[in-house]
């Protein structure tokens, strides 16, 4: 993309200095036909500074470009959930770009931004961390973020959660798609919030096509609930209501 911009930024100051040098030998005709010294003046002009000025207006465009690209490398690092590696930020420089740029480079622009937030007014940084970069917060500010993680820890599992987790519970290993199906409706985010949460995991993939991915309870789960082993769970049928019975279910509850 920034090649063919670039291209047609080219283009476009080649026609204007074209556009400049046609309006400059039609005066430089007239001028020179009066007065050849004045003429010689205006021709030397022309000649030592239209280069120059072409010249600065493609350094100032490179520039443009590279601090540009610093900030395409700190978005990448920004919305990458994990660690993003040099490889990876080569791939998708060379998508937007199509240049191919060496590890050195991105190296040494990665270098400048964590520079950049080791100021006092920033409260995260750039991070090199398993195979990759990531924004982490500084540890000055880390206890005021742990107290927001523990208040969100601390939240009630909604409805859907709930139900989505006991069919995880009940029926693992299961995929997500066998969840919906039973559940009817999308779980994309009750899944992810249980993933979130740490109270169910995943455990490998299905043999189904496409390899879909399998969900189980966690260590945590068992821990959250009370449970030695899957098989403490309630049966099922210690839920049902009681065949034959008379009346409704509350009359049976001692007041």
């Amino acid at each position: 993309m920034y090649n063919k911009l670039y291209g047609v930024y080219v283009f476009v100051i080649g026609m204007k200095i074209t556009i400049f040098f046609k309006i400059c030998g039609f005066y430089l005709t007239k001028i020179l036909a009066n007065d050849q010294k004045k003429g010689f003046f205006v021709a030397k002009y022309l000649i030592f500074n239209i280069p120059s000025y072409f010249c600065a207006s493609i350094l100032t465009k490179n520039s443009q470009l590279l601090e540009n690209l610093s900030l395409h490398i700190e978005a990448l690092i920004f919305a990458s959930e994990s660690p993003i590696s040099l490889k990876e930020i080569r791939q998708c420089l060379f998508a937007i770009t199509e240049e191919k740029y060496e590890n050195t480079f991105i190296q040494n622009k990665i270098t400048a931004l964590q520079q950049k937030y080791l100021a006092a007014i920033f409260p995260f940084h750039i991070v090199e961390i398993a195979g990759g970069y990531q924004f982490l917060t500084k540890p000055s500010v880390g206890d005021t973020v742990a107290v927001l993680l523990q208040q969100k820890s601390k939240k009630k599992l909604s409805k859907a959660a709930l139900e989505t987790l006991s069919l995880i519970a009940y029926k693992q290993p299961i995929t997500k798609s066998e969840i919906e199906r039973v559940r009817g409706v999308n779980c994309d985010y009750a899944v992810r919030k249980l993933l979130e949460k740490e109270l169910v995991q995943i455990q490998g993939r299905s043999d189904d096509p496409g390899r879909p991915l399998l969900y189980a309870t966690s260590e945590k789960f068992m821990q959250h609930f009370g449970l030695r082993s899957i098989r403490d769970l309630p049966k099922l049928k210690e839920f049902r209501e009681e065949e034959n019975q008379i009346g409704d279910i509350s009359d049976h509850v001692p007041s």
